[in-house]
């Protein structure tokens, strides 16, 4: 994912969240990067059970906080490709 967070439309970027947690690559960026589902919902402003449920695909992400929670996979997912996290 090598996209501008700032250009990436709603549309765009809720369709790429969804195939991010429907192949499981959310959960697996975030464990990847060591991070409990408590501090990506600190992160993100949402609940622990609210990433719970984004990442099982039980509810979709929305608003402000799935904005965030996707930007903050896309972090971590570049970061993870430099070996930084």
């Amino acid at each position: 994912m090598s996209m501008k967070l700032s250009t990436t439309s709603e549309a765009v970027w809720r369709a790429q969240l969804h195939d991010l947690i429907a192949t499981n690559r959310a959960r697996e960026i975030r464990e990847g990067a060591r991070l409990s589902r408590a501090t990506i919902a600190r992160t993100v402003g949402a609940d622990v059970s609210t990433v719970y449920r984004w990442e099982t695909g039980e509810r979709r992400p929305s608003g402000d906080a799935g904005r965030r929670y996707y930007e903050t996979l896309v972090k971590l997912a570049r970061m993870q490709a430099q070996g930084v996290a």
